[in-house]
Order: structure tokens, then sequence, then C-alpha cells
């Protein structure tokens, strides 16, 4: 099943977004808070950003080349890939609104494991929309994706949106934990530090351990997560986290009809 290519407009996506954000500050979803962990709520004020159309016409080319290249390279369920995108898109935009909690002062947004681009793209785009008090520039992304169709995928789709983007992307085709990767980053970006971010790359732990080459340039860290999975990582796996050089912070929430989404911020505890 395709699905309607017409919910991938920009209006449509700008329609999607503001829906969410109501439904989740009037409290209209399908479950309560999980109590596996504590978490707190996106609040109102966090997300009173207005994201302009143009942002949300980018984000429309990228849906639409995510689309296009579905067939071949499965980037994401062919079941209903329309649907997929559009949840995709919603479950990063509120990392962007979180950027000036978690990562005020970083430099680059770094996506591992970015797969078909998210939480990465949706969120770049976002923050090049919204620059922040004292910041001249948005940050500089960074897509990193180890298979070699997607990470061409990845090189191609940036090279469209980079075209008049007040930010500079770019696109590695490696893995995180690879030595070479942590020298091309000190090269293309030699200076300020980022945030680590993922979706579903691996577990908590794992990407942790995969990191340390780049954890002295990193501010943060920030894993977009369901609550299930969330559960069972914060209690069998966070005592860990410590001896990878990492400190827990805060989880925060955002709910939806569908499902509710959850973001665990860390930072480097040395």
């Amino acid at each position: 099943m395709i699905g309607d290519a017409g919910a991938l407009a920009a209006a449509e996506i700008r329609r999607r977004w503001r829906e969410a954000c109501e439904q989740h500050l009037r409290g209209d979803v399908s479950r309560e808070t999980p109590s596996a962990f504590p978490s707190l709520s996106l609040r109102e004020e966090m997300l009173e950003t207005e994201l302009p159309m143009a942002c949300f016409e980018k984000m429309e080319l990228y849906a639409r080349r995510v689309l296009e290249a579905n067939a071949e390279i499965n980037l994401v369920s062919r079941r209903d890939p329309v649907e997929q995108i559009l949840v995709n898109l919603l479950d990063s935009l509120p990392l962007a609104y979180l950027w000036p909690v978690i990562a005020p002062e970083a430099r680059f947004l770094l996506d591992a494991g970015s797969g078909s681009g998210v939480p990465g793209i949706p969120v770049w785009l976002a923050l090049t929309s919204m620059p922040g008090p004292g910041r001249e520039r948005p940050p500089e992304l960074v897509l990193l994706e180890a298979r070699k169709g997607k990470a061409a995928f990845l090189s191609s789709v940036l090279e469209s949106l980079s075209a008049g983007s007040a930010g500079d992307a770019h696109s590695y085709p490696g893995r995180l934990e690879e030595p070479p990767f942590s020298t091309w980053l000190d090269e293309q970006i030699p200076e300020g530090s980022g945030l680590l971010c993922a979706r579903a790359l691996a577990s908590v732990d794992r990407a942790l351990h995969w990191s340390r080459r780049t954890r002295h340039r990193l501010d943060a860290a920030a894993f977009v997560k369901g609550a299930t999975g969330l559960g069972k990582e914060w209690h069998e796996e966070r005592s860990r986290w410590p001896k990878r050089g990492w400190e827990a912070g805060d989880v925060f929430h955002f709910h939806r009809p569908e499902h509710d989404c959850f973001y665990l911020c860390l930072r480097p505890s040395d």
C-alpha cells in the first residue's frame, strides 16, 4: 500500500504537526505516562515557536524523496509508507523544540545510524528556521549511516535540501565507532561540541559505547524511544551508563493518540 501521497504536502504536514501539539497539550491521548521511569511533558512555552511554511516545504521535499526511494532501498515500512514517513516527522520534531534545554550551545547535530534521515533531517530543518538567541547560525548536521544504499540516498537528499539553507549538512558513510569517522569529524567541524541523537540505532548502552571515540566532542546525547523499550533499558542498563562516561538527565515525553514518544537526554559525566 502506497497511501495518499497528498498527505505529504507541506500544508498537510503543518496541519498534522499543529494537531499533534494541540493533542499533546490538552492531554488528548490514548494512555497515561508509564510509571516505569520519570518523565517530563513538553510544556506549552517549549512548543510556542511557529515554523514557517518554507520549513514544511523542505519537509515535503524530503518526505517525497523518501517515498520515491523506498521501493528500492526500503527506508520505511512498505505497508503504509506515507503514514510511516509522517510518524517519523512528528516523532522527530519535538527534539528541535528541546534543543534550547538540552544542547543550547551545540554547534552540530550528529545523527548516528540515520537510516532514512530521522531524527536528524526534520530536527535540522526546524532548527534552521528558528535560530536561538545569541546563535548566528543553526547547528550543522551530520548524518552517519553505514549501509551503502541508505548512505547514498542521504548524501543525495542533503544536496537537495541544502540549496538555499541557512545551515550546513554532511553525510558520512560509516559507523560511529570507527576511528576514521572521528578523524573526519575533526576535519569537517574542527571547532565546537555537538549533540548525539539516534532513533533506532541500538540500545542506549551500546550506542554510548560506540560513541567513545567522539565523546570529547559531545555536549549531550538524546535518544528517541518508545515507552516499552525505554522502560526496559532504564531498569536493566542505566547503571552501565556512568561506566561509559555518561549520566542520565531528564526524560521528556510527547503524547499523541497513536503512541507516546520519549526523549532520553544524557550528558558526559566528566
